[in-house]
């Protein structure tokens, strides 16, 4: 299968909504093989489900009632309360329908999908979820900012302080896609040069 920006652009948004980070090269390296390989969205998100990352984040040991509540903070930050407790509702609903640790992981990938899947077909002007609609995008456009365009990467933590101060706002994607363009500019290698 070919590699495709907006394939890498949905392996970005997947693992942005999994985890609240930019996917950083390495990861995004690792999802363009699987996308190579025929990888559906489902697939990359069980991946990242299944990694060290994700697992760091939301350990085994959390219950379903404490990841719900801190994942509903990663993929609606900037949601209304209203919005919180119904997509809290979803997905424990989900996740205590799954009866092994593999059937956890599968559920827990499908609602990563669904949330992306919802953020593409939701318009930016809806009146309950525009907000964290735009929130997505603008957090996506930097992470693929970061993660593709600029090739950059890091640890889990510096993946996630590249998002920390983006919102539905704007200009916050700008003052986002300036600190990154200083870092990667900063970051790259001149090339090397030798004395004769």
């Amino acid at each position: 299968m070919a590699i495709t920006q907006a394939s890498l652009d949905a392996a970005v948004g997947i693992r942005l909504l999994a985890t609240g980070s930019a996917a950083g090269l390495a990861n995004l390296n690792a999802d363009a093989i699987l996308i190579a390989d025929g990888a559906s969205n489902l697939e990359l998100a069980l991946n990242v489900v299944q990694s060290a990352e994700f697992q760091a984040k939301y350990p085994p040991s959390q219950t379903i009632a404490a990841f719900a509540a801190e994942w509903v903070g990663v993929i609606i930050p900037e949601g209304t309360q209203a919005n919180i407790d119904f997509a809290t509702t979803i997905i424990e609903a989900d996740l205590n329908a799954t009866t092994s640790f593999a059937g956890l992981q599968a559920a827990q990938a499908a609602l990563i999908v669904a949330a992306y899947d919802f953020f593409q077909a939701t318009a930016t002007t809806d009146t309950d979820f525009g907000t964290s609609v735009l929130n997505f995008n603008n957090r996506s456009e930097v992470a693929v900012n970061y993660s593709s365009t600029q090739e950059q990467d890091g640890t889990a933590l510096a993946r996630t302080d590249v998002l920390a101060d983006v919102t539905s706002v704007a200009s916050t994607v700008t003052t986002a896609l300036a600190s990154i363009a200083t870092t990667a500019a900063a970051n790259a290698v001149a090339g090397d040069t030798f004395a004769l």
